[in-house]
């Protein structure tokens, strides 16, 4: 009788876990594609261990903390993204250099 129970309880826990069954993405279209990442974006946490802000900010200000024009990183686009922790990078072009290998 035990087991009998247990088989049934296992096999309701296995049927009630496939309840949500999705679409493979080959066969969901590129909206339904976008939605699902962006959810999977805002589930987990994202690191960001290479953002080259100091070199973008060499011959002017500019104001990360709205959208830019340029560049790959802004922080309106960070949150949207679901970004959870940048890592901003020290960068100097290769050009500063006053002699090889320096």
């Amino acid at each position: 009788m035990f087991i009998r129970v247990f088989f049934l309880l296992a096999v309701a826990l296995i049927l009630a876990g496939c309840t949500t069954v999705e679409k493979p993405i080959s066969e969901m279209s590129d909206e339904e594609v976008r939605v699902k990442a962006d959810q999977l974006a805002q589930i987990f946490l994202i690191l960001d261990g290479h953002i080259d802000i100091p070199y973008r900010l060499d011959n002017f200000m500019e104001d990360i903390s709205g959208e830019t024009s340029g560049g790959d990183f802004d922080y309106p686009m960070s949150k949207k993204g679901g970004l959870n922790a940048p890592f901003m990078s020290i960068y100097i072009p290769a050009s500063y250099q006053k002699k090889g290998g320096a």
